[in-house]
């Protein structure tokens, strides 16, 4: 992957400069306290949630994706068990591990990239327009 076009630094989770007006107005001291009342205001925050803490189909740990959530919301599991629950999150069958499943309003451009990349990689070498040529 090039250096113009890297994943987003999960280990500097909500920076102030990376918080939009929209959400940044649910935050106390850059913290997710607790979730809004109303139902768009909730699917809002839950999608900038889910896009500061993983990056799209790349499986994180469940212990990684807690201290995540834990940096950035005040209930780091019940706000992971919303994220499954509204579809933003996927997991495996025990819990061990986490997915983004959704691109977001919140992901630069770079994600489509990434996801790109993921795509070519599963397809192998064979797959694509210039097969069978």
């Amino acid at each position: 992957m090039s250096d113009a076009v890297a994943r987003p630094s999960l280990g500097r989770v909500n920076e102030g400069s990376d918080v939009p007006g929209a959400v940044a107005r649910f935050l106390d001291r850059g913290r997710l306290e607790r979730m809004p009342r109303r139902q768009a205001d909730r699917a809002l925050v839950r999608r900038w949630v889910a896009s500061r803490v993983t990056t799209v189909h790349d499986p994180v740990s469940e212990r990684v994706l807690t201290a995540r959530l834990a940096a950035l919301v005040h209930d780091p599991v019940g706000v992971r068990r919303d994220l499954v629950d509204a579809g933003l999150l996927s997991r495996t069958r025990d819990g061990a591990e986490y997915w983004r499943t959704h691109v977001t309003e919140f992901d630069g451009f770079g994600v489509i990239v990434v996801i790109d990349a993921a795509l070519r990689d599963a397809e192998g070498p064979d797959s694509g327009p210039h097969r069978g040529a």
